[in-house]
């Protein structure tokens, strides 16, 4: 069963629209290799999201898979999500072909994922008939899809059985029209205050949250980095930080949003 670690709220459709952009919804299968042993491959779930109307229509499939052992037993089970359009694929030709190659690069990060894990999860299960496998789910939000852009923020959960598990973001957007992939310096203006800015805001806004002492020279190394995990929403650019990776993980997830309508002078455009 797949788990949800972290949602952002996308407007959803009316049970019509619903039926007109994913058709009958039925299930797909598929099956997959891990390392020596076999992974059986299953589109789990279909959901829609887009709003309003005029946005595109994207639909996210959830691929479950598993690493067994000889006598089939799971030593780890995992899932990852796939991205296509659901209607406009005629008119959006480039953004599709980016969203295809999105789904191949994630299929490859998982399988060696699951690879690098085989040996340790192997371990794990020994010749044990009660054990419980590796858990790696790879979540993929849509944060926005619109005429402009497609952004998405992918939160995944790896449980080896250790203490705490991990969780980890990333994102990323495309230009609709095209399918460029588009950078944060494409959509702000001044990269080299943002930090500052981040740090700020984010205690403005977590008032019962106590940082880590290190947190506003996290967020500056990842800014420097380039790994700072932010979308395009419908209100601006909303950046995220995973639960553990500020402040304490009982803290959750945290996120900040830069509003194009209040602070114009940070975008570009």
């Amino acid at each position: 069963m797949k788990k949800k670690y972290s949602i952002l709220a996308a407007a959803a459709l009316t049970a019509a629209s619903l039926l007109t952009a994913c058709g009958s919804g039925d299930k797909t299968s598929a099956t997959t290799e891990a390392a020596t042993t076999a992974a059986e491959t299953t589109v789990a779930e279909t959901t829609t999201e887009a709003a309003p109307a005029a946005d595109l229509a994207v639909k996210v499939d959830t691929v479950d898979s598993s690493v067994n052992r000889d006598d089939g037993a799971a030593v780890i089970v995992s899932s990852y999500d796939t991205v296509s359009l659901s209607t406009g694929e005629d008119s959006y030709t480039d953004l599709a072909d980016a969203l295809n190659k999105f789904n191949d690069d994630e299929s490859d990060r998982i399988q060696a994922r699951l690879d690098s894990l085989q040996d340790a999860a192997d371990a794990n299960a020994g010749n044990k008939t009660d054990f419980d496998p590796y858990e790696v789910d790879s979540e993929v939000d849509v944060v926005s899809a619109s005429p402009e852009y497609v952004s998405l923020l992918i939160t995944e959960y790896t449980d080896t059985l250790g203490d705490t598990p991990e969780i980890t973001a990333r994102a990323v957007t495309f230009r609709s029209k095209d399918g460029a992939q588009v950078s944060l310096d494409d959509m702000v203006k001044d990269t080299s205050s943002l930090a500052d800015t981040l740090a700020s805001r984010l205690k403005s806004e977590y008032t019962d949250v106590t940082f880590n002492n290190d947190y506003a020279s996290a967020i500056k190394s990842q800014v420097d980095g380039g790994n700072l995990v932010w979308n395009v929403d419908k209100n601006g650019v909303t950046f995220t930080f995973p639960e553990g990776q500020l402040a304490s993980a009982d803290d959750g997830e945290l996120s900040v949003t830069i509003d194009r309508t209040a602070d114009p002078d940070f975008f570009k455009n």
